[in-house]
């Protein structure tokens, strides 16, 4: 949840209302201490055997602990996520409560008090290879799965054995039950979508739709839209992207997909494609995941986007290069961002909305970054490329 924010659970927790078949909701904590095996040492293990009893959760009232009450609900965490700042809070469980949402906890602070004891071994909470450390570790992942396995194939279960039970002749009593269960299922997830309370600038209800290259894909690609595409923009693996795959077949911790993009070095190339918003919101122009530590060029200083509103004819859109300024100019300006992270994806929007309508977004780099005389090809890719992965309207 990017450290407590509300905002990228809302607006995931919106798109899964906003599916035609409402899949099953379920909010993780994703927090977990985490350990490296050379702590749990002969001695450190004594010293957490003889605190055992002290270290641990005291009873409550012979109902469980304070630290099962408070952690065994995820729903008191969904109530502590930031809004807007660090200081205002919303929550995200009552506010959607319409979606029927599950939650699991995986109870953070009760598993540090059983560090290196028990089944909570010294590889047991070994962190992630990411750049976070709370969050989970390879076995952590695993006790999560086999806790929301046994969740769910018991549910299923049921339901196959509530099936068997109803000993159904035919086809009509059949349709009849079905149409039960949908009924039961609509009435749990009864409710119209509430407002978002964790919007930026702009605000809406509408579903935005999001175009990118990344693989698999089997709609909304830019390639689908593009109209022009100059040879200096190129199709290319993002070079950032450390675990790209190369061959699945041989490399062990390569994705099974591809976070491909556009790129370009060159000034001046062209690259154009319709979009078709059906409100006026901004545009947004987003690069792919990056670390900023490393990559020096992003849109808004190398780039200029032009926008020729209502073409008549997108599909034979070929202006010149030198005319192609005489359409209204967007301009770009960097969304709010995480400050705390290092590695996340950037996105650009334009500066003013944009109305409904069937428009030409031509893309155009300002700056000749091919010529850098770099002897490290890799790190010249990684410097001196501008990337396009993602463009969303709405």
């Amino acid at each position: 949840n990017c450290g407590g924010r509300a905002l990228p659970i809302e607006t995931f927790t919106r798109l899964a209302m906003a599916m035609p078949n409402k899949p099953a909701l379920l909010f993780v904590w994703s927090s977990q201490p985490g350990w490296a095996p050379r702590v749990c040492t002969e001695q450190f293990v004594q010293q957490q055997e003889a605190m055992y009893k002290e270290a641990r959760p005291k009873p409550r009232g012979g109902n469980g602990t304070e630290d099962w009450q408070m952690y065994a609900q995820t729903s008191q965490v969904m109530h502590g996520l930031r809004i807007h700042s660090r200081r205002t809070f919303g929550s995200l469980f009552d506010t959607y409560a319409a979606a029927a949402p599950h939650g699991l906890s995986l109870m953070p602070t009760s598993i540090k008090h059983y560090q290196c004891l028990g089944p909570y071994s010294k590889d047991f909470a070994v962190p992630s290879a990411g750049p976070v450390r709370q969050h989970p570790g390879k076995k952590q992942h695993e006790l999560r799965g086999h806790i929301q396995s046994l969740y769910y194939s018991s549910v299923l279960r049921m339901a196959v054995e509530d099936v068997r039970k109803m000993k159904i002749a035919d086809a009509d009593q059949l349709r009849e039950r079905l149409a039960e269960a949908k009924a039961k299922l609509a009435e749990l997830q009864s409710g119209s979508m509430p407002p978002p309370f964790s919007c930026g600038k702009y605000c809406t209800d509408a579903l935005p739709t999001c175009y990118t290259q990344h693989e698999p894909n089997e709609q909304n690609r830019i390639d689908d839209i593009v109209v022009l595409r100059d040879e200096s923009w190129r199709r290319a693996v993002n070079a950032l992207d450390t675990f790209k795959i190369e061959d699945p077949e041989t490399c062990k911790r390569c994705y099974r997909d591809r976070k491909m993009c556009f790129a370009t070095d060159e000034q001046g190339g062209r690259l154009a494609v319709v979009l078709r918003p059906t409100i006026t919101m901004p545009i947004f122009i987003c690069e792919p995941i990056y670390d900023r530590k490393r990559f020096r060029v992003h849109l808004n200083d190398a780039m200029d986007a032009y926008l020729h509103l209502n073409h008549p004819d997108p599909s034979s859109f070929d202006v010149p290069l030198e005319r192609i300024p005489d359409a209204p100019r967007i301009k770009l300006e960097l969304l709010e961002t995480h400050e705390e992270m290092t590695t996340f994806s950037t996105c650009f929007q334009s500066k003013d909305p944009v109305p409904p309508g069937t428009h030409v977004l031509v893309m155009v780099p300002q700056r000749d970054l091919s010529s850098r005389g770099a002897a490290d090809v890799e790190k010249s890719l990684l410097h001196d490329h501008i990337y396009v992965s993602h463009i969303i309207t709405w």
